[in-house]
């Protein structure tokens, strides 16, 4: 009678062969079967020798089936190792291509707040101030190429106007303070001058005018510098009106003066003659219910006034310009060798009106009497 091998060793074949079965259930299943087919062929004792015989027959086959089964188990792994995994496909440009590029800011892609003020330097219009309602300060040198934040180390962020010096591009006013009457406004502490054309900053008072709403330098003489402060937005204050200074911010002089509710919204300086300025003055105020409009836009200290001695006397210009409560107001002269000024009167919550001289004489003086000519609508407050 032939030796029988360990049916532990049998079952070792048997797993290394179901090995390639991908089937769990029917894996455990066969080997269940056969682990208990190789217990049952065992000779026990009291079996004939016939019978011993037949099942070490059936062993051997079943021995030569799982050497079989182990020698194509070893042929597929053969195949699967000795493949070829093609490469990923990689998406999109190829690195040669990429490596050149720069990335260059072209923009905010959402909303970038609101721009309030620019400075031109007229002798060199390429460089110029960009005021921002919450932002800071930004200057270019090359036309709007590109731009360099200023004014970011101050007490506030928050800018009503900024103007250059005509005749010294190295001194530059800001005025702190956003002089749009929005729910959203913030305040400022005064008015800054800088002498190196903005790197650095020196605040020269009004701390408590809390909006600007103009800065105007004389052309020729840089220590003079007229300043419309606004006043504060959510009730009154003493500190606004029309401020003068002679000698470069050291000291200030109140100049025109309505009332604690009505402050300075806009300035004009004729461009020939320094010492005739046009002034709007506006009545504004937001309480804690308003919502995108102030609660009160037009009022009786709205008006506009002139000086021609350089703001030792005003006269009111009521001639012709609407009877009724007037708003915020925009006043330009032409810079050009025309005489014609137009100044943009606020009425109400939704008109904007324009207003010419009423005559066509030409004057250097400026005009008292205005006729209407067109009318605009959806005008911001």
């Amino acid at each position: 009678m032939l030796p029988l091998r360990s049916p532990c060793r049998a079952s070792g074949f048997i797993e290394r062969g179901l090995a390639v079965i991908n089937n769990k259930s029917f894996r455990l299943l066969v080997c269940a079967v056969l682990t208990i087919g190789l217990f049952g062929l065992t000779v026990l004792p009291g079996q004939s020798e016939e019978q011993s015989s037949a099942r070490q027959q059936q062993i051997v086959d079943l021995e030569k089936q799982i050497q079989e089964m182990n020698k194509k188990l070893a042929e597929l792994r053969k195949e699967t190792n000795g493949a070829t995994v093609a490469p990923p496909v990689e998406a999109g440009l190829a690195l040669d291509w990429i490596k050149p590029l720069t990335w260059r800011s072209i923009g905010p892609a959402a909303m970038g707040g609101r721009i309030v003020a620019l400075s031109v330097l007229e002798a060199d219009p390429s460089t110029y101030w960009v005021a921002t309602a919450s932002g800071g300060l930004l200057k270019t040198l090359n036309n709007g190429i590109t731009f360099e934040h200023q004014f970011d180390r101050e007490s506030t962020v928050s800018i009503g106007d900024v103007c250059v010096a005509p005749s010294d591009r190295n001194i530059v006013w800001v005025g702190t303070g956003e002089n749009n009457p929005r729910n959203s406004v913030s305040y400022g502490d005064g008015v800054y001058k800088s002498t190196d054309g903005g790197k650095t900053w020196k605040n020269m008072g009004l701390k408590k005018s809390f909006q600007t709403g103009r800065i105007k330098v004389h052309p020729k003489d840089p220590k003079i510098v007229y300043v419309g402060a606004l006043g504060r937005l959510y009730g009154p204050n003493e500190e606004r009106g029309l401020f003068k200074t002679s000698d470069g911010g050291e000291t200030w002089q109140k100049i025109l003066y309505v009332d604690d509710k009505t402050g300075i919204i806009d300035i004009a300086m004729h461009p020939t003659d320094a010492e005739t300025l046009l002034v709007a003055t506006y009545e504004r105020q937001r309480d804690s219910y308003d919502t995108n409009d102030p609660s009160k836009k037009v009022g009786p200290g709205s008006g506009l006034y002139k000086t021609t001695d350089g703001g030792k006397s005003f006269t009111k210009l009521i001639k012709g310009l609407p009877t009724c409560a007037l708003g915020r107001m925009g006043i330009d002269y032409c810079s050009r060798a025309s005489w014609r000024r137009a100044p943009r009167i606020r009425r109400g919550s939704k008109r904007a009106t324009l207003w010419w001289p009423s005559t066509t004489r030409p004057s250097t003086q400026g005009q008292s009497s205005w006729k209407r000519t067109a009318i605009t609508m959806s005008a911001p407050s």
